[in-house]
Formats: C-alpha cells, structure tokens, sequence
C-alpha cells in the first residue's frame, strides 16, 4: 500500500507540480480518507470461530498508529511535490480555465469504479445479506470492523462494498460542493451535479433499507439506480478546459446528434432495468425470470448495433 502511495504521489506531482504546502496538505487529506480503511485494524482481533458480534476495544496504541499513518501522509505528498521540482515561492501561473474542476471529477468518476465491480461481485455471489445490521456491521462501528472477522468472502465482500460506498459518496458531496462555489460551474453544472447528489443519497438510503427489510425488489431498486453512476463520467470531460474551448455544434447537426444520444442513453437504461430485474429478482421456478434474461439478451443486439452506427443520424 505504501509503494502504490508512494508511486501514484510521484506520478502525480510530476505533472502536477505542486508547492510543498500543497503536496503536504494533499498527502494529509489522502491519509486521512484512507482512514476509512485502516479502521478495521483499529481494534484487537478477535478469533473469528470464536467471535460472533463484530465489536472489539481499540487497540492501546491506536492514537499512535492513526498519529504516525497522517505524518507518513504528508511525508509522502511533501517528498513526492519537493521531488517534481517547484518550490514554494514560484508563482503558480494559470492560463485560461481551471483545470481542478474537471481533475475532480475525474477522481469522482474513479471512485465509482470499485464500487461498482463490488457491487457486481455482492450480487453474482449472493452476498447482499452477509452482514447484519445497518449503518453498522453486526453491531459494531462500520469503520471499526475487525479485519480477522472478513475472512469469510461473503462477509468481506458486503462489507467492503459498504466502504468503498462511503468513498465514493464523500466524493460526489465535495464535487457538489466544489461546483457550487464557483458562479460559472454552478450555471453550467449545477443542475447536474445537484441530480448526482441526490442520486447518492437515495442508493444509500435504499441501500440501508435493503439490509433492513430483507427485500429483494428494493435490491432491484438499488440496481437500477445505479444508473446514477453514467451521470459523473460525461461531467468530467465537460468540465475539462479543452472541451470548454470548442466551438458549437451548427445547429442542424447538433440536433441529430442529441437525438442519437438520446436513443442510445434509453437503450442503455433499458438494458440496466432487465439486467437488475433478472439478477435481484430470479428465486426459485420464478417463470419471469426467463423471460427477462432472454429479452436481455436480445435486446442487447439490437441496442448495441444501434449504438455502433451513429453515421445513421
């Protein structure tokens, strides 16, 4: 973990180029998100065939560990900007649009990437009901789950699903706030942004009812909403400077181009409803089941011929 840290610390600020202020402040900030994480070895390890709860007291040096993880953190981020070659008196010259906006929805995006392979993984292998209990994980701290207890892949799976969740959540909230702050951004993507938080809280809310209620069709709702996550990826390339400097679209071409996307966006929202409704919903000698899947799958190629030939419009 440290290596990976260290490495993407130097890539980064090679291109980056940060002052030793900001590359310390963003190895704290990353530190401390990575908390969220570290938690889990917190707290004594119990023996997992002999502890069924998940509660378990801090560790006596768990101020120290949390202490000495934020100082490596700025370490990291300090070592790797002094190492890109800016020092902290250069001025910082900018040309033209920020560039941070469109660089945090990047990170934005990217935290919906695991998210989604595990929510995929929960649901292929059946985990969704692994851990009891909601917000917590059997009635201790979510952060605060030993790791000893994951080693059952069921538990480990849900388990992680829920805090790369909280990753990703913490990460739109600060890209809505982010958005709000600058008049400009806010008249562009305000609107957009403001769905995506939403969106978020709603699959978090459906996602805690899911686990309480023990029901398998607001797992299906889950599925679905999971379409929030297309909201995020075109907001990234919208908010880039280079994309902001192009020319409109004449107007006659710019209207086939919005139908075409628009068809193939209900294409792909269609395909995400069957494909949530076969694997959430399927139990038994269900006789809808089949039927799903086989017009999923159907569908499939008539939306995905559909969306390779955009020279139709």
């Amino acid at each position: 973990m440290l290596i990976g840290w260290a490495a993407i610390a130097a890539l980064l600020s090679a291109r980056l180029k940060p002052s030793a202020i900001e590359g310390t402040l963003a190895g704290l900030l990353t530190a401390l998100l990575s908390l969220l994480a570290l938690g889990s070895i917190l707290v004594e390890q119990p023996d997992p065939s002999a502890f069924a709860e998940g509660q378990a007291p801090l560790r006596p040096a768990a101020a120290l560990i949390i202490l000495g993880f934020l100082l490596v953190g700025a370490a990291v981020g300090a070592l790797a900007s002094l190492a890109s070659g800016r020092r902290s008196s250069e001025p910082d010259i900018r040309v033209g649009p920020d560039p941070w906006p469109c660089r945090l929805a990047i990170a934005v995006a990217a935290a919906y990437v695991p998210l989604v392979l595990l929510g995929g993984a929960v649901t292929s292998t059946e985990s969704g009901m692994a851990v009891r209990g909601w917000p917590d994980t059997f009635g201790a701290n979510m952060f605060l789950y030993p790791i000893s207890l994951m080693s059952q892949p069921r538990v480990y799976l849900e388990h992680s699903h829920r805090l790369f969740g909280t990753l990703a959540g913490m990460a739109t909230i600060l890209f809505w706030l982010m958005t709000l702050v600058s008049h400009e951004t806010r008249r562009r993507f305000g609107v957009w942004t403001t769905i995506l938080f939403l969106a978020v809280c709603l699959q978090g809310y459906l996602g805690g009812e899911r686990v309480v209620q023990n029901n398998p069709y607001l797992g299906a709702a889950r599925g679905i909403r999971a379409d929030r996550d297309r909201v995020c990826p075109p907001l990234a390339p919208g908010r880039a400077p280079s994309y902001m400097g192009v020319p409109p679209i004449s107007a006659p071409k710019s209207a086939r181009l919005r139908r075409f996307a628009s068809i193939a966006l209900a294409a792909s929202l269609l395909q995400l409803l069957l494909g949530a409704m076969y694997r959430h919903l399927r139990r038994g000698d269900n006789p809808g089941a089949s039927h799903v899947v086989m017009t999923h799958a159907a569908f499939s190629l008539s939306s995905s011929r559909w969306r390779s030939s955009p020279g139709r419009c």
